[in-house]
């Protein structure tokens, strides 16, 4: 019985003829793998794997492409939540690129959380000051002050300006 000479890369095939293990590398890699023979350490195929390298290249383009289309936008998300504490920074850009990456337009994603943070960027912003002074996590600094907003006199005024409005309009 010959010796197993031939061993993928890849996986744990082995075989004694190059042209199996040629055969195996088109067949289950796609021809993106090699073997080597182990007495002689040449590989099985001489050939450049063009379509290896070209699909390589094909898929990189493709996801510079994607990063670049998104990389103002997140940017731009990035300079909106700077003043967030860190790890709600950290954790609502993650969750933000990984929600946009599970979309077809990720770029459009990330604009509409823009869209959505900007409303939000001053309630945030103020709450890091009741946050520090009353020494309570933001999320609950960010109800406390707007729970002092709703019973104000400033809200009850504007209120009043909103509702006087609305029904001019009517």
């Amino acid at each position: 019985m010959s010796e197993n000479v031939y061993e993928c890369n890849s996986c744990l095939y082995k075989t004694p003829r190059r042209t199996n293990a040629n055969r195996h590398i088109t067949l289950i890699h796609n021809g993106i793998a090699i073997a080597l023979n182990k007495k002689t350490g040449k590989l099985s195929s001489q050939k450049p794997i063009t379509n290896h390298k070209s699909e390589v290249d094909l898929e990189t383009q493709i996801i510079y492409d994607i990063f670049n289309d998104i990389v103002t936008s997140f940017e731009r998300l990035e300079f909106l939540v700077r003043f967030f504490p860190e790890q709600m920074r950290v954790n609502f850009l993650s969750d933000t690129l990984i929600e946009s990456l599970l979309n077809t337009e990720p770029h459009k994603v990330i604009n509409e959380k823009i869209k959505t943070i900007q409303n939000e960027i001053p309630i945030v912003k103020l709450s890091n000051y009741i946050s520090a002074r009353k020494k309570l996590e933001l999320p609950v600094a960010i109800v406390f002050l707007k729970e002092l907003v709703v019973n104000s006199p400033a809200y009850e005024f504007r209120k009043a300006q909103k509702e006087k409005k609305y029904q001019l309009k009517v």
